[in-house]
């Protein structure tokens, strides 16, 4: 069972869509993780779907082993940025069409400096159930991505970092 599921105003918390991540040396896949609220549209949808597939594979089980799922209780981890947020990590082969905010594809250029975390980004993905030889689990294929909004991230901290230094002290 396959699922194509459209998220809207995802935050980025990885990204690697210029060039693939490696893994041993070796190139490896696109990916991107992205942090999806929870009390929203998509973030309740999401999680639906994952539900459902978990159910008709006849596997609730695997709901209690993340490891084995693309999407995770950001409650459950270590960064305070990841609280109140379902993580999602999706990948893919070949590289990821990427479009700016008017739907044009976006130079690799582009992509590096635009697609960063923190930035707001909406993204097709195929969430799909997995049961081979490699075992069971639910994986999310990353079709293709938007870049909606730049982060706010660094520019809040550069503001607050020097809003609280004396300009004596710098120089």
């Amino acid at each position: 069972m396959n699922k194509q599921i459209k998220i809207k105003n995802a935050v980025v918390s990885f990204a690697n869509l210029a060039q693939p991540s490696s893994y041993e040396g070796k190139p490896n896949k696109y990916d991107l993780t992205m942090l999806i609220d929870k009390d929203s549209e998509t973030g309740k949808m999401i999680i639906l779907e994952v539900q459902a597939m978990l159910l008709q594979n006849d596997n609730k089980q695997l709901w209690y082993d993340e490891s084995k799922l693309a999407l995770k209780n950001g409650d459950n981890s270590d960064y305070h940025s990841n609280q109140g947020n379902w993580i999602l990590k999706a990948n893919s082969g070949p590289q990821v069409v990427c479009l700016n905010t008017n739907k044009a594809k976006m130079s690799l250029d582009e992509i590096q400096s635009s697609i960063v975390k923190g930035a707001t980004v909406n993204a097709l993905v195929t969430l799909w159930y997995q049961d081979n030889q490699y075992g069971q689990r639910v994986n999310c294929i990353l079709n293709a991505v938007q870049f909606a909004k730049e982060s706010q991230t660094a520019t809040k901290d550069f503001e607050s970092f020097f809003s609280e230094l004396d300009n004596e002290e710098i120089f």
